[in-house]
């Protein structure tokens, strides 16, 4: 339990820290606020630990998590974007 917990904590730092790597590499976002870095540091987190849930239910390596996790939170939205399109053919909803 105590292992799982650590993975996910370091999968949504992991997924935040790309995320506001994003924020502040985006070129659209000449001026960035706080607010800006929070939200796309919240968005990347909860990729990060979406991710986790992902990479751990397939018995993913630890490292390689890791990347996916960080490479998710850069990419932030789109990730959630194709999680969900992937989710609503699953189950036969259209969008």
């Amino acid at each position: 339990m105590i292992e799982a917990a650590y993975m996910v904590l370091i999968q949504v730092l992991l997924a935040s820290f790309g995320g506001l790597a994003r924020q502040l590499y985006s070129k659209e976002n000449k001026r960035l606020g706080n607010v800006a870095l929070l939200k796309g540091c919240a968005i990347a987190a909860f990729i990060g630990a979406m991710n986790y849930f992902i990479t751990a239910s397939i018995h993913l390596e630890a490292n390689l998590a890791f990347a996916f996790s960080g490479l998710c939170g850069w990419i932030g939205p789109s990730v959630i974007d194709l999680f969900s399109e992937y989710l609503m053919k699953k189950v036969g909803m259209k969008q």
